[in-house]
């Protein structure tokens, strides 16, 4: 049986914010002023067939920290134990304001990109959902609160038991033992709670369909992470997407 190749994500980012979806999934954002770098694994996003990526960017404004503003986004072969300055690189851009024509008060595209995966079916639970529609937004709202209070109240137990169905699906899609996906899941969401003055910035949501009607994912203003988590070290973007699985609607990613 052929599985899904690894492909991983990789961001730098100062000054701006950015945010990147995999087949509408909000797989990896950047939102503060400060230098930052991150690389995740896209299998948990993947599904056989064509896979769509879309990068947006724009300038934040921060007269405390040194540098131009400025951006990368690649999408290379390769999972996150590979080196990806030597992997085949998918799609990659170089972002800023000297050398890209940004929107100036909202998020501007700056990747596209479309790929072909061959892989024996579509391993995720969302794929074989019951079709979903925005009759369900209370439901999701529920589940929004519940992590926001997870959150607010430092309570990472109840976080697992939210993502559960996350955190299964990404040890399958990495090939790593769920024990070890839900260890990384409680060691980052662990750090993230017990930082100071942590709380969930409140903002407006919309909601979206994707995956063919199976998939309802959050949006924030103009598009952007639904939930962003601030401290005093920084802020973290979380994307939520539902499915109604078992005649229960569940965050799948």
């Amino acid at each position: 049986m052929a599985g899904l190749p690894p492909i991983s994500l990789s961001l730098i980012a100062l000054k701006m914010g950015l945010s990147v979806r995999l087949n509408g999934f909000d797989v990896l954002a950047h939102t503060g002023p400060r230098a930052a770098a991150a690389r995740i694994d896209c299998r948990p996003f993947m599904f056989a067939g064509e896979n769509r990526l879309v990068a947006w960017a724009e300038v934040l404004p921060d007269d405390d920290t040194l540098g131009e503003p400025s951006a990368e986004v690649s999408l290379v072969v390769g999972d996150l134990a590979s080196d990806k300055n030597t992997n085949d690189i998918l799609a990659q851009t170089e972002v800023s304001p000297a050398i890209t024509k940004l929107l100036p008060d909202a998020p501007t595209i700056v990747l596209a990109h479309a790929f072909h995966i061959e892989a024996d079916g579509s391993p995720w639970a969302f794929m074989r959902a019951e079709p979903i529609d925005r009759s369900v937004e209370g439901d999701t709202l529920a589940l929004v609160r519940s992590v926001r209070d997870a959150i607010g109240s430092r309570n990472v137990k109840q976080l697992v038991s939210t993502f559960a169905s996350v955190i299964s699906e990404t040890a399958q899609a990495t090939e790593l033992s769920r024990a070890a996906v839900e260890d990384a899941f409680v060691a980052h969401w662990t750090d993230v709670v017990t930082e100071d003055d942590v709380h969930v910035r409140e903002t407006p949501l919309t909601f979206e369909l994707g995956a063919l009607g199976r998939v309802l994912h959050a949006r924030g203003p103009q598009g952007r992470s639904p939930l962003i988590v601030e401290t005093r070290a920084g802020s973290h973007a979380m994307g939520l997407a539902f499915a109604k699985i078992d005649g229960a609607v569940r965050i799948v990613r």
